[in-house]
């Protein structure tokens, strides 16, 4: 009996015994249990994977890198058993497969690849798959699994031409009621991506007869209403919305689902009291409590739609204060708002409102890089407007009569005096309130509550805060309704001088000694020349940023009109006089333009401003010869290159003579200095260095200078009098001694200062680590002493570099792992198998890491 059984299970001949047996183990054993553990893996992905409502849905939810590693436990055993089904039961003789189950455990390892979302493997699996089972069932299956990853991979194109293939493969019932039932969905996904969305609804609606299950028809019919709302066609929209809240989906889904039936509300279809009420029915439940901030922000879009821009501004702000987790509903409040500003225009609280929404806004959001030059432009001008702001209130105070300029810093002197004093009042009832709360708990133990777990406890707070100080925004400096002291702004005075290169110890400067404000203002003749160079520079900024940044001719006009008013001889009137004479050309206004060419051509006739009225190619032709000294640069560079540093000498100072270029003769002075450090004595290097770093200081030709300065200073004890090549040796000094190869395989590397902790601890942690989400890899771990306080930790080893990241990635978002790690003082990186001898010979942790960062991309915790 022994006998038979043991030759039914060989696969080394094919009979009916064999085929029925290894049919019947494949599938009813391995493959089965892959199945479910896939099943499981998926249906936890959903739970775990958290939609963005804001855009339109993904058909197959996948969730991040981190959702997938959270679920690899359910995929590691569903590849697992794919492998057993091919190696224990495959009976493939002359060419030809015999057990029908073993190209469905390839299909298993694909998808598990898939949701792995290792898309290379995943690829390969199906590849493998059509090329060694030409006439299987499930050729469509493995198409539409190829479609998935194309786009996963943003190759729409190779997506849906995979998908247009086997078209009118389910027509002649070609394939399997699984590929039926997936290829609208796929083709759905492709097209939702391309943002088609008229023909994604057609094969939405397919999918949704075709899927039975509840789960995925919910999905579909919410992707469906987004798809019919992007159209505009709402009615369509509203009706899929309602479709999805009586299949009762999650909270999170059917609360979105009544967020859009909102938003869809038409202003043109009648009264929304309807609407409203349903709203304000939802700021009560308490179910909505996390949910506040985006009910807020419908309800500032009806009031937008019904031309309510008090009330809309009003709600946008609720929205924005109550996000207190949800930081990209935050930041749509808050790009709301500052777009509402903008577009009045109301500049500086537009600034405000784009500044804070891009601190919350993810990168990947629509147009942020438009947004935050916005922003950028914004806070220039802002600051701009503040500085002329701050130094006509410095010149008032300073034109007031002794007596009342004292008794005005006398006036915020006391201001700060009340401000500490009712501090300190806030931190004595603060004390108390705490040693209440530790005596409330001590009270409560027969509960067994603690102050923040017990609901009376936390309402009374809550009230007795209310009652005090009213309801406040989550903020800094909650306490001040107006953080403003006065309209002087006294604290950008201080921002100002602790800015500058004489800064002053900030333990010396006392906020309540009137000789502190009145050294800030501008009492001396030089000190209001000095004050009125800043306001003349800030107005011509002004209107220079109205003008090219934010195509505002008339406030530009206006900041230029005020310069020319009030400084009509700052060295900032010519190319204000240009900028006008261009914004009338551009608005027709020929008068206004003929008036200020002619003040150019007759007070200015040398200018370059002049030249180019008379002339419009004239900076066509300097950039000629500017183009003619770069290349004159570049050739007297080869010549350093080739040693010919005596004619580089000469070159140089024959262009530094006559060119004026602020750009290039910095670089001819690097040059030329570089070529004396071949030829000439140390000390004459070194003076020419200096000069370069004292004449041209901020530019980068002078910082390259400095470094050489350093260099030397580091390497002069080396030279001991000899005649060493210095440039070389500080070429040398400053190269870098690490090659980025992305390609190469890579170590997980990990550097753990080891008085805090055990070794044998942490490698356990990470043995564990990789059983629970690593387990098919096999990766190894070994521990070596770096210096006698440090020992390294690396994991190896890794295809790429993307798998070596990936790897990083789940240790970061591992919480466990990582508060062991954190006892350690840890610091982690990916490094290549070439740089890892040099990293352990070098000994220089920060020094690798300036190099990981630089290439690698990621933000080190």
């Amino acid at each position: 009996m022994f006998l038979i059984f043991s030759l039914s299970c060989s696969t080394k001949k094919n009979t009916f015994t064999r085929r029925v047996y290894h049919n019947l183990t494949a599938h009813y054993n391995a493959y089965f249990n892959g199945k479910e553990a896939l099943k499981e893996g998926t249906i936890e992905l959903g739970k775990i994977s958290k939609d963005d409502f804001t855009k339109i849905l993904p058909v197959f939810q996948l969730g991040t890198k981190t959702d997938a590693q959270s679920v690899y436990n359910y995929l590691d055993r569903s590849l697992e058993k794919g492998s057993i089904v091919v190696q224990r039961h495959s009976i493939f003789i002359k060419g030809k497969e015999y057990i029908k189950w073993i190209d469905d455990a390839y299909l298993l390892i694909g998808q598990s690849y898939f949701y792995k979302q290792e898309y290379d493997l995943a690829m390969q699996t199906c590849n493998y798959i059509l090329n060694r089972f030409k006439k299987s069932d499930l050729k469509n299956e493995v198409i539409i699994l190829k479609s998935l990853i194309n786009v996963q991979q943003d190759r729409l194109d190779e997506a849906e031409a995979l998908l247009v293939s086997i078209e009118n493969k389910f027509e002649k019932k070609k394939s399997t009621r699984t590929a039926e039932k997936l290829y609208p969905m796929a083709l759905s996904n492709v097209l939702l991506k391309q943002e088609r969305y008229e023909q994604a609804i057609e094969n939405l609606n397919a999918s949704i007869k075709l899927n039975k299950k509840k789960r995925i028809r919910t999905r579909l019919h919410f992707i469906l209403a987004q798809a019919y709302q992007r159209t505009g066609q709402l009615p369509k929209s509203n009706e899929n919305f309602k479709k999805v809240i009586k299949l009762n989906p999650i909270y999170d889904m059917e609360f979105a689902a009544k967020m859009n039936l909102a938003q869809n509300y038409d202003v043109t279809s009648g009264d929304s009291k309807d609407i409203k009420k349903l709203l304000s029915k939802m700021l009560r439940d308490d179910k909505n409590k996390e949910y506040l901030d985006q009910i807020y922000y419908v309800i500032a879009d009806i009031n937008l739609k019904e031309n309510d821009m008090e009330s809309a501004v009003e709600n946008l702000k609720k929205s924005a204060r109550l996000s207190v987790s949800n930081n990209k509903q935050k930041a749509r409040s808050y790009l709301k708002l500052a777009d509402l500003y903008f577009a009045e225009p109301l500049y500086k609280p537009a600034q405000v409102y784009y500044d804070s929404c891009v601190q919350f806004l993810p990168k990947d959001y629509p147009n942020y890089i438009l947004i935050e030059n916005k922003k950028n432009t914004l806070n220039e001008l802002v600051k701009n407007i503040n500085a002329v702001d701050l130094q006509d209130s410095l010149q008032k105070l300073a034109r007031m009569p002794v007596g009342e300029r004292n008794k005005k810093i006398d006036e915020v002197i006391e201001q700060i005096r009340k401000d500490e004093e009712r501090k300190r009042q806030e931190e004595m009832e603060r004390q108390q309130n705490l040693a209440l709360a530790m005596q409330n708990q001590n009270n409560m133990q027969t509960t067994g509550s603690w102050y923040f777990y017990n609901p009376t406890s936390m309402n009374f707070g809550y009230t007795e805060f209310v009652r005090k100080w009213g309801k406040r925004p989550y903020e800094d400096l909650w306490r001040l309704s107006d953080k403003t002291f006065t309209e002087i702004q006294f604290q950008d005075i201080t921002e100002e001088s602790d800015s500058t290169d004489n800064k002053k110890d900030s333990t010396k400067i006392n906020l309540k000694d009137r000789n502190y404000y009145i050294s800030q203002l501008p009492l001396t003749p030089e000190a209001i020349e000095k004050s009125n160079l800043d306001i003349a520079e800030a107005l011509y900024n002004i209107g220079y940023i109205y003008k090219e940044s934010l195509l505002d001719n008339d406030k530009s006009v206006e900041a230029f009109n005020k310069l020319e008013k009030r400084y009509p001889e700052s060295i900032h009137i010519l190319p204000a006089y240009y900028n006008l004479f261009q914004i009338y050309i551009s608005t027709d206004n020929t008068p206004k333009a003929d008036y200020y060419k002619n003040l150019i051509l007759t007070k200015y006739p040398d200018s370059d401003y002049a030249k180019i009225i008379q002339d419009p190619e004239y900076y066509v032709k300097l950039e000629e010869k500017q183009n003619r000294y770069e290349k004159y640069y570049k050739e007297t560079y080869m010549l350093y290159q080739e040693g010919n540093y005596n004619i580089v000498i000469n070159n140089a100072d024959s262009v530094i003579k006559t060119l004026k270029d602020k750009k290039l003769v910095p670089k001819f002075e690097l040059l030329k200095a570089l070529a004396i450090g071949k030829t000439q004595p140390t000390e004459t290097f070194e003076k020419t260095l200096k000069d370069i770093v004292s004449k041209y200081g901020g530019t980068e030709p002078a910082g390259k200078a400095q470094e050489y300065l350093d260099a030397l200073s580091r390497i002069k004890n080396m030279s001991s009098g000899e005649n060493v090549n210095i440039t070389d040796t500080v070429k040398t000094e400053t190269k870098e001694i690490y090659k980025f190869d992305p390609g190469a395989f890579h170590f997980y590397i990990a550097v753990l200062e080891m008085k805090n902790t055990s070794i044998n601890e942490v490698k356990i942690a990470y043995s564990d680590f990789n059983m629970k989400f690593f387990s098919t890899q096999k990766y190894t771990i070994n521990t070596l002493f770096l210096d006698d306080k440090h020992e390294v930790l690396n994991v190896a080893r890794f295809n790429n570099k993307n798998e070596a990241l990936d790897y990083l990635n789940a240790v970061q978002n591992n919480q466990g792992l990582v508060k062991i790690l954190e006892n350690a003082s840890y610091r982690h990186f990916v490094i290549s198998a070439a740089n890892y001898p040099l990293f352990y010979q070098n000994k220089d942790v920060d020094k690798y890491l300036k190099f990981f960062n630089k290439y690698y991309k990621i933000q080190q915790k």
